[in-house]
């Protein structure tokens, strides 16, 4: 059983209000994230909780690149909530690899239901504390959570950390953006070994945010792969992906003799499916 932690969220939800009312004047964003933040260190002397437009409960780390947007804005990459809606029924099992602080995991958890499972896969150590309090904010039973990196097989490995603000650009493969970041030991398993150890027989939707690391993940998924035939929705980065050692056309080569059809992720939760001779920018893959 998860428990719910005994926050005064009130006068916090009235302050999210406020706060998104700010944006829409004039320099009303930054006076936002200020007035939080001294909140943050001086008032409440705690973080913050926000609540989303889906029901659910997170506290809020000001000016982190994921809670943040979701307190100011109520969204977060609006274009994978919405595939996600889309994709999860009753009773499924998801995944999120690169849970970061639970945006997608706690979405997913009331969609799949009570007979339904989330498992959530978060390394980075300030993420993952993070994501195990916002669990604890809301009353999901059917939610596993595992401080773990996934790959290609068992073991320990490095991750660069850029911090609280920067838990989303946290990599076992270090970028343009790392060049400071620390790294830290962590560990790393495979996804096959991990459902055959639950006896997790099921798996409908897999979402893969591991910056650079994306192609690993599915290695240690083959299994998985061959007997769920899971759809994947999967953020792919040129940078990271060159920082990883893999180009566009591995990831396709990889995924084809899976039967997969690769589409790419629109606004709305739309697909489209993706031309051969595609130039690669920053967008969300979708295999289905």
């Amino acid at each position: 059983m998860t428990s719910t932690i005994p926050v005064p969220v009130q006068p916090d939800f009235w302050w999210q209000w406020l706060c998104q009312r700010m944006t829409h004047i004039p320099g009303g964003t930054r006076l936002a994230l200020m007035a939080t933040q001294a909140l943050y260190r001086h008032g409440w002397r705690r973080a913050p909780v926000g609540r989303s437009p889906d029901g659910f409960s997170f506290f809020v780390q000001p000016g982190s690149h994921v809670d943040w947007p979701l307190f100011l804005y109520n969204t977060y990459e609006r274009e994978v909530h919405d595939c996600i809606q889309k994709m999860l029924q009753p009773e499924a099992v998801f995944c999120d690899v690169g849970a970061n602080v639970g945006c997608f995991t706690l979405l997913a958890a009331p969609l799949v239901g009570e007979r339904g499972l989330v498992l959530g896969f978060e390394p980075q150590p300030d993420a993952f504390r993070r994501l195990q309090a916002n669990l604890g904010l809301n009353h999901f039973d059917n939610v596993r959570l595992f401080p773990l990196a996934l790959g290609a097989k068992e073991g320990e490995i490095g991750l660069y950390d850029g911090g609280a603000n920067w838990t989303h650009c946290a990599s076992v493969y270090p970028s343009k953006w790392h060049e400071h970041c620390s790294r830290i030991p962590v560990r790393m398993a495979a996804l096959d070994a991990l459902l055959e150890q639950a006896q997790i027989r099921r798996v409908d939707l897999i979402k893969i945010d591991v910056e650079g690391a994306e192609l690993d993940v599915l290695t240690g998924a083959t299994q998985c792969l061959r007997r769920c035939k899971p759809k994947l929705i999967i953020e792919i980065n040129p940078t990271t992906m060159t920082a990883g050692g893999w180009r566009w056309g591995n990831l396709r080569d990889f995924l084809s003799p899976f039967g997969y059809r690769l589409c790419r992720l629109l606004d709305g939760g739309r697909i489209e499916t993706l031309a051969p001779d595609l130039n690669i920018e920053v967008f969300t893959l979708v295999a289905v």
